[in-house]
């Protein structure tokens, strides 16, 4: 900590995904979706990982790009804000 991080994303891909929506929208994480809440659907997303104990951070945006100072250390792990089940092809 106390560095800052910058990362930088490009590319594309196409998302096919089937899941019950309502009125409501997509569910969120608490359905068993994989979803973060409050993140938009297909974002990048980045969580700090501690690498003593392997308990993961909260999750947070990067999108196409993002330069912070994080506040705890450890391992940065990126995944994109996807529902289980679905169906991705290209590259970021």
């Amino acid at each position: 900590s106390g560095r800052i991080v910058r990362v930088q994303a490009k590319g594309d891909y196409k998302l096919s995904v089937t899941l019950p929506a309502t009125a409501d929208g997509l569910p969120a994480n608490d359905s068993g979706t994989e979803l973060v809440a409050g993140i938009p659907v297909g974002a990048l997303i980045g969580v700090i990982v501690d690498a003593k104990e392997k308990k993961p951070g909260k999750p947070f945006e990067i999108k196409a790009e993002r330069e912070w100072t994080p506040r705890e250390s450890g391992l940065l792990q990126l995944k994109v804000n996807l529902p289980s089940g679905h169906k991705s092809t290209g590259k970021l």
